[in-house]
């Protein structure tokens, strides 16, 4: 399964706001807010437990599924951009996914 690029999906987003101005609408908002989100589990280094953890997923835009005590993770959708922010966070153990999010790290 291939996913389309950035780049197409900025495009239809600039297409799609065309349309809407040419007929008087606003595009102020993504009318897709889904659009760049993808399934990610989060695991949390304790202390910091995943009810915490939970509450870090949604203030980084995410909205959270499933938590998981035993294992000390959440699981939902998360923005893209939000993934390296989760990364690089010291409570935060791994991100993981099975989407082919778009990475900052990698070239």
């Amino acid at each position: 399964m291939s996913f389309p690029s950035r780049e197409d999906l900025d495009r239809d987003q600039r297409n799609t706001c065309a349309v809407q101005r040419s007929t008087g609408g606003d595009c102020s908002s993504d009318p897709n807010l889904r659009r760049y989100d993808w399934q990610a589990a989060v695991g949390f280094v304790a202390p910091y437990n995943y009810q915490q953890g939970a509450q870090l997923y949604a203030q980084l835009g995410g909205r959270v599924d499933f938590l998981f005590g035993q294992i000390n993770a959440a699981s939902g959708l998360i923005p893209d951009q939000s993934v390296s922010q989760l990364r690089q966070d010291a409570r935060v153990e791994y991100v993981a996914s099975q989407a082919p999010y778009p990475d900052p790290n990698c070239n």
